[in-house]
């Protein structure tokens, strides 16, 4: 199993994480948005992307998996990265 170093982004809204996971991605790591990851889930869900609907969401992942239950979602996505360094845009809470 290759050995990764996770990267995470966080700050307030407009703080700049996109900005810098952008260009982080241009110089060829692999970028996971966590944002992203809500919003498939809710398409899986067959659910609007609504804010109000990702909010909810969010919560109820929260509520019946735990605090990191997002967090566990972009596994998956990390594994399969295939660059060495993987980026994660928008962590939202210490769990996570």
């Amino acid at each position: 199993m290759l050995v990764k170093l996770i990267v995470c982004l966080t700050g307030m809204p407009g703080a700049g994480k996109s900005t810098i996971a952008d260009g982080l991605k241009s110089k060829g790591y692999d970028v996971i948005n966590m944002g992203n990851v809500v919003r498939t889930e809710a398409k899986n869900r067959n659910l609007e992307p609504t804010g109000s609907n990702l909010g909810k969401l969010m919560i109820e992942l929260r509520e019946k998996n735990g605090q990191g239950a997002i967090a566990e979602l972009v596994v998956p996505q990390i594994e399969n990265a295939k660059s060495k360094v993987v980026i994660i845009d928008g962590i939202r809470s210490n769990a996570e």
